[in-house]
């Protein structure tokens, strides 16, 4: 009976590993149901435990607004009234709103945000996963690449929450700069260049509009913080789509920051706010972002190459030296097979180029095709 009962739980254990952890699906579903639940636990505003805790003459990293009627002595605070405007200075009525609305939303609404986070992000993700698998031929939808993907996202918007408080702690020492110059010098952008470089145009663009989003709600559901990071990762996924050398991410960088020094201009132009101290800061904040994202990629490109098993362009290159051991052991042993792989390489670039695609790649891919023959030289001398 004993045996019996082995076995049933052997059985059993086996057909569950193979479900949620050999199927490509439940792996899918369980990188998703994860991010979601660390995006509304750890990033949420009123739920996170990074979240600034005010005193009289600090400034306000964010908009304070109020989630329903509340009133203190004689003071009366309505429904959605912003009671503190992101770079005021807190005053002291000020501080006794704030107080007012942490003591009114946290015990009431906390359980309830963090849920609520939790389903928006699984509902976004869902519909823009569902959207691309069945229209963008090129999305990849491996789990290796979710988890990359995971991965990166996580980390931009940690950088961005940590440099709000960042924001915070810096304008009290030095009022003059404002709290948006730290918010525009995220490199959110960083994200979307690396998942071109190491996956494909399609999946950075969905990868671009799934951290703009997030983004902008992080910092109070801010449309034009939200236009200016999906901008940016457009634009820095589409200048690293041909990089075969790593000043190609540097020059990526470069027009990167000139956009978003004119994407902030369009903003303050908009706003009434051109010829302000804060449009100056912010301009300089958004090219600075763009050396800032180059800079990060290039150190992380390596990393993410071993990590994940990434063949990058770069990688490919290196691949393609005529120096490379392989190669130069081929060229000794069959000369005549080494001879074919180079004219077929070159016959095969030009073919890529044709069709648009990846002619590094095929390029390289011709020079190894028949590298096992090395084993038997004789035969293919």
């Amino acid at each position: 009976m004993n045996f019996l009962k082995e076995d049933i739980y052997k059985n059993l254990s086996t057909s569950l590993k193979r479900i949620f952890i050999a199927e490509p699906y439940a792996q899918r579903l369980l990188i998703a149901i994860i991010v979601c639940a660390l995006i509304a636990v750890l990033f949420f505003p009123t739920s996170s435990l990074l979240d600034p805790s005010y005193k009289v003459d600090d400034i306000a990293v964010t908009d304070i607004k109020s989630p329903t009627d509340i009133t203190v002595g004689e003071i009366y605070i309505k429904r959605d009234e912003i009671v503190v405007r992101e770079g005021d200075r807190i005053t002291e009525e000020g501080l006794i709103k704030i107080d007012a609305i942490n003591a009114e939303s946290k015990p009431n609404n906390l359980y309830l945000s963090i849920p609520g986070l939790f389903f928006f992000t699984f509902i976004l993700f869902y519909t823009l996963f569902s959207f691309s698998k069945n229209n963008l031929r090129n999305f990849s939808s491996k789990p290796r690449d979710l988890l990359f993907m995971a991965l990166i996202l996580i980390g931009a918007l940690l950088l961005l929450k940590l440099l709000t408080f960042v924001a915070l702690s810096m304008e009290a020492g030095f009022p003059a700069i404002p709290s948006s110059f730290y918010v525009y010098l995220t490199p959110v952008a960083a994200g979307a260049m690396m998942v071109r470089l190491f996956i494909n145009s399609e999946t950075a663009i969905v990868f671009a509009i799934v951290s703009s989003i997030l983004s902008g709600l992080f910092l109070g559901g801010n449309l034009y913080i939200s236009s200016y990071f999906l901008i940016g990762g457009v634009v820095a996924a589409m200048e690293v789509r041909h990089c075969i050398q790593r000043s190609t991410i540097l020059k990526a960088g470069i027009i990167l920051g000139i956009v978003n020094s004119l994407i902030i201009v369009a903003i303050a132009t908009l706003n009434n706010e051109i010829f302000t101290l804060e449009a100056l800061f912010t301009t300089i904040a958004g090219f600075a972002c763009g050396i800032i994202t180059a800079v990060i990629v290039t150190g992380l490109t390596p990393v993410f190459e071993i990590a994940f098993g990434y063949t990058t362009n770069i990688k490919l290159l290196e691949l393609s030296r005529m120096d490379h051991p392989l190669l130069k052991e081929l060229a000794m042993q069959a000369p005549g097979t080494y001879h074919h792989s180079l004219i077929i390489g070159s016959l095969v670039e030009a073919a890529a180029e044709s069709i648009n695609a990846n002619p590094l790649l095929s390029r390289v891919s011709e020079y190894y095709h028949d590298i096992v023959k090395e084993k038997m030289q004789l035969y293919f001398a």
